[in-house]
């Protein structure tokens, strides 16, 4: 009997995780997950080596943090990135937009993605456009896409309404240095 319960947990496991859907993605709710994620990035330690379990791991607060950030959908997977006719149609006649609205040396995170073969992806589509481009691996996250740096603000907004139309979700004005 105990066996059979067991049987019938692990298959109702498999049916629910085989149903997954990704929930639903909130441009606003991401936005807030990521700047909190800096945020608290900036101000912690990024990783801390356990003795008891004799592993890396992120401090409490950052763990649950990128927690919240992947089950809110906020990752962006290889599908959410523009095909590659779409691409096409973005970059032709597209063309940096740099104005006389001068700024310090900004970046743009254009969000988290999910693996190296989707980060391989973003950078293809960014480079393609004539962005400057790099990522950065986050355990337990994925990698963080960044673009820039800018140095006008026309460039700036032109850069994070590109981001949006590839398919992140909440692109942002990053403090992370490029």
């Amino acid at each position: 009997m105990k066996r059979n319960a067991c049987f019938l947990a692990a298959l109702a496991a498999i049916l629910i995780g085989c149903s997954y859907s990704r929930p639903f993605r909130d441009p606003e709710v991401c936005l807030a997950n990521f700047e909190r994620l800096e945020r608290i990035g900036r101000s912690t330690a990024q990783l801390r080596f356990d003795y008891a379990s004799e592993s890396w791991e992120h401090p409490p607060q950052l763990s649950r943090q990128i927690q919240k950030t992947v089950t809110e959908g906020c990752i962006t997977r290889f599908e959410d990135l523009v095909l590659p006719d779409q691409l096409e149609e973005i970059q032709d006649g597209f063309a940096i937009r740099n104005d006389e609205r001068s700024i310090p040396p900004t970046a743009i995170q254009a969000g988290v993605v999910n693996g190296l073969e989707t980060s391989a992806k973003a950078k293809t589509i960014f480079l393609t456009l004539g962005y400057g481009v790099r990522t950065e691996g986050v355990m337990q996250l994925g990698r963080r896409v960044f673009i820039g740096p800018f140095t006008s603000q026309g460039a700036l907004d032109q850069a994070l309404g590109v981001a949006r139309e590839v398919g992140f979700i909440s692109p942002y004005v990053t403090r992370t240095r490029f």
